[in-house]
């Protein structure tokens, strides 16, 4: 829910949960979530990187 962009207390609403509670859950999942790209992440090499999507934001945004 929260990767989806609703707000903690509309989280904890939703629920029935205390917004602590909430807060708490997310920054696990954030933990757990550095921890496994860490682990997976270590050993890739990226020699080229696309950068496709920023190009198109910059572009939108017409900075000269």
């Amino acid at each position: 829910m929260a990767s989806r962009g609703m707000s903690v207390l509309a989280i904890s609403e939703t629920l029935s949960s205390k917004p602590e509670t909430i807060t708490r859950w997310v920054k696990r999942s954030a933990e757990h979530a550095r921890k496994v790209e860490d682990a997976i992440a270590k050993d890739i090499e990226t020699p080229k990187v696309e950068m496709d999507e920023a190009w198109t934001f910059v572009q939108k945004k017409n900075y000269q």
